[in-house]
């Protein structure tokens, strides 16, 4: 019984330990940048050069979209049904070359 409970008050605490860390992330890496639509695909297009080149539904309460560039630097649009409008990740080197795995039939 108290090998059960050292090992649970452990886990407890490494569970713990884990949680701290994580919400002790520099606060960059915790806000989201958002805004209205319209002013961040303007920026996306005036800055970045960047154009939508796939969007999707996911559920029933946003859309995501996707801006990519010539010069291979991408955003990702998460917008929600309310008009919320936040950038969720963006990089470089967006390669859009279709690959197919070895065997797989055209």
């Amino acid at each position: 019984m108290l090998r059960k409970i050292a090992r649970s008050t452990g886990l407890a605490a490494c569970a713990a330990t884990a949680v701290a860390m994580l919400s002790a992330a520099p606060l960059e890496a915790q806000v989201a940048l958002c805004g209205k639509r319209d002013a961040i695909v303007g920026t996306l297009k005036a800055k970045y050069k960047e154009d939508r080149q796939a969007i999707a539904v996911a559920g029933t309460n946003s859309v995501i979209e996707l801006f990519i560039s010539e010069a291979g630097t991408w955003t990702m649009l998460v917008t929600s049904a309310e008009g919320r409008t936040c950038i969720m990740a963006a990089g470089h080197s967006w390669d859009g070359k279709t690959t197919l795995a070895a065997g797989t039939p055209i």
